[in-house]
């Protein structure tokens, strides 16, 4: 018999070395590894940050600019509208101010 952890558990232990809980599971129908494009996003931790803090804009103009400003700092050109950088900025950015805004 294998050893048995809770998924509770094992998100856990994911999230505390960084990496996809999929990869424990290396190997096994449905491992990360060139099932999906999206389950690659799942490589990096701030994915579901982000995906969290865009879930929650009610507004559509506002969500819409964020999304115009992701897709242009993927592309490598300059977000409109870019706001100063700064200790505000960088606090935004590392997330030590969420919940807050």
């Amino acid at each position: 018999m294998g050893y048995r952890t809770g998924a509770d558990r094992l998100q856990a232990i994911a999230d505390r070395l960084r990496v996809p809980v999929a990869t424990f599971f290396v190997g096994t129908v449905g491992s990360i590894e060139g099932v999906s494009p999206v389950l690659d996003l799942l490589r990096h931790p701030e994915t579901a940050r982000l995906v969290r803090a865009f879930a929650a804009i009610s507004d559509p103009v506002t969500r819409h600019r964020v999304l115009s400003a992701v897709e242009a700092a993927a592309a490598g050109a300059e977000a409109p509208d870019e706001p100063p950088s700064g200790p505000a900025t960088e606090a935004a950015c590392d997330g030590s101010q969420e919940g807050q805004g």
